[in-house]
């Protein structure tokens, strides 16, 4: 099973890694420009490192405090059809376009009473003419799910959010709001919108998946949309979109 998983995570990121280089483009170096506040038309000269200041998150609450109310929230006692401790492991790729590819990875801890943990990391890589631009964007949250049905599970999630290029790191908060529906059974249909502030701009992310459930392994194809706010010439949000493919599998 190790091997297989291992094998399915380097066919993940092969079909992510398929990108066309480009001189021009340097889509994520855009995207950099646009987390840290410098998109649009603002003067997109590096800034050297800024000093004493402080981001408008340090006087809001933790995520400690935040994942202590998720937790109240699941105290309500444990339904069918889940009601024992499970680990399920997900490998992915994405093709975002001609010339930027993505591959993710996450573990999420379900816990009876209708509370789970989630880790996950995602590299966005962009082949250019110069080298090669990568950002990693990582979460790692509590959620909770308010739907627990056989044929529908639906929750939602609060986490904290880092982004790391090759200019630094960036720390964030975000959420998510995320359904399963299993109309047959072998089928799932899954959506998970979620949501991210950073200090000078926010993001937003679309992860739409079919999988086809095979005792306790799930094949999945779907869409991913990523948005980085103000990251165009005209202001607009900056737009990465394409088809994803990857393998899940719950232990």
């Amino acid at each position: 099973m190790l091997r297989w998983l291992v094998s399915m995570f380097l066919v993940s990121a092969l079909w992510g890694s398929l990108s066309l280089p480009t001189a021009s483009a340097q889509r994520l170096r855009r995207a950099s420009d646009a987390a840290r506040g410098r998109g649009g038309s603002q003067d997109t000269r590096r800034a050297g490192p800024r000093r004493g200041t402080r981001s408008r998150w340090d006087d809001q609450v933790s995520v400690q405090q935040a994942a202590s109310a998720v937790a109240s929230i699941a105290a309500r006692g444990c339904d069918e059809p889940r009601c024992e401790t499970a680990v399920v492991l997900a490998i992915e790729g994405t093709r975002l376009g001609a010339s930027v590819g993505r591959t993710a990875a996450s573990v999420r801890l379900e816990f009876p009473r209708i509370f789970e943990l989630q880790f996950d990391e995602s590299v966005l890589f962009e082949g250019t003419a110069y080298g090669t631009n990568a950002i990693a964007l990582g979460r790692l949250g509590a959620g909770a799910r308010v739907i627990d049905l056989p044929e529908l599970d639906a929750g939602i999630a609060l986490s904290a959010r880092h982004w790391l290029d090759s200019e630094g790191s960036l720390v964030g908060v975000g959420g998510a709001l995320f359904a399963d529906v299993h109309p047959f059974d072998l089928l799932v249909v899954g959506v998970r919108v979620g949501f991210a502030f950073f200090e000078a701009s926010w993001l937003a992310e679309l992860d739409a998946r079919i999988g086809v459930q095979i005792d306790r392994v799930e094949i999945v194809v779907g869409f991913y949309l990523l948005a980085i706010s103000r990251g165009t010439l005209d202001g607009a949000p900056l737009v990465f979109a394409g088809p994803s493919g990857g393998i899940r599998c719950r232990l």
